[in-house]
């Protein structure tokens, strides 16, 4: 990858903090059970700074950046228990999904925000199938790293081979362009594959005020859902798509060696590049979430 902008030394250092400190591929970390079923998930700091207005402070979701991926099926309830272990009041929003008003998690709106010390219990039963993420719903914490995938599946099972969600994101401390695109809180993930596979890309843009412009080098995929919703099957004209703050994409492609190349739709900063390389034998594991 080329660094087609300079980078600034408080990016280079937030970005070093979250690469070193806070990797994970979502669905890497998995969240607690407690005795009544509910999914417990710690916000919690991590990372260089030790307050909230440190340029470089991170917080987290269970210790990794993306936070864990929570998946359910169709029909079924999702039970999540949110323990506030920061020094602030946070909250969650489930970005995208329909839900009961009590559960939108808008703090002073929708429910009081999630205090110091205590917990909110999130239950909800999503009625569509698809791609979706949640965040904290205060301040800049989802800019500081509390965002994670929500992967709602079908009841019958999509004719793929396997799904990989990435997550675009710019580092903590990032502040205005340039800035690092960073995939599933990395600048180079490597991704093993399988020639001929048949890959579903979950594409979760966790940004707050930049659009992405993505193309993915060498292939010809097809767009097949959008925000959570899906669509008419279209062919990305040369590999391009354009996500939005927030927005979601799913993209099904045949698997060989390729990148995906990230770039803020300004063309500032330095691009974020995710190598699908291709393998002789099954890929590991960890690598599929």
């Amino acid at each position: 990858m080329r660094l087609t902008q300079p980078i600034t030394r408080r990016c280079l250092l937030a970005e070093a903090s979250v690469a070193a400190t806070c990797f994970g591929w979502p669905g890497h970390s998995w969240a607690e059970t407690a005795s009544d079923g509910f999914r417990v998930i710690r916000a919690r700091p991590l990372g260089p700074g030790s307050v909230p207005q440190s340029p470089t402070f991170v917080s987290s979701y269970d210790g990794t950046v993306p936070g864990p991926t929570l998946r359910i099926t169709r029909g079924e309830d999702l039970c999540v228990r949110v323990v506030n272990d920061l020094a602030e009041p946070t909250s969650v929003h489930w970005h995208g999904v329909r839900l009961p008003n009590a559960m939108d998690g808008v703090p002073g709106l929708t429910q009081a925000p999630i205090a110091p010390g205590t917990s909110f219990d999130y239950r909800f039963r999503p009625p569509d199938a698809g791609t979706f993420w949640y965040h904290a719903h205060i301040g800049a914490q989802v800019d500081r790293g509390l965002y994670a995938a929500l992967i709602v599946e079908e009841a019958q099972p999509v004719d793929v081979d396997r799904g990989i969600v990435l997550m675009f994101a710019v580092p903590p401390g990032a502040g205005g362009s340039p800035a690092p695109v960073l995939v599933n809180g990395s600048l180079r993930p490597d991704v093993p594959v399988r020639s001929g596979e048949r890959l579903r890309l979950r594409l979760i843009t966790a940004t707050t005020a930049r659009g992405l412009s993505l193309k993915l080098e060498g292939h010809a995929p097809w767009v097949m859902a959008i925000d959570g919703q899906p669509t008419e099957p279209l062919l990305a004209r040369e590999g391009r798509v354009g996500l939005g703050p927030g927005s979601r994409l799913i993209r099904c492609q045949r698997a060989s060696t390729s990148r995906i190349r990230s770039r803020p739709n300004s063309n500032s900063g330095t691009p974020g590049r995710s190598t699908l390389r291709e393998r002789r034998h099954s890929p590991s594991v960890a690598a599929a979430p």
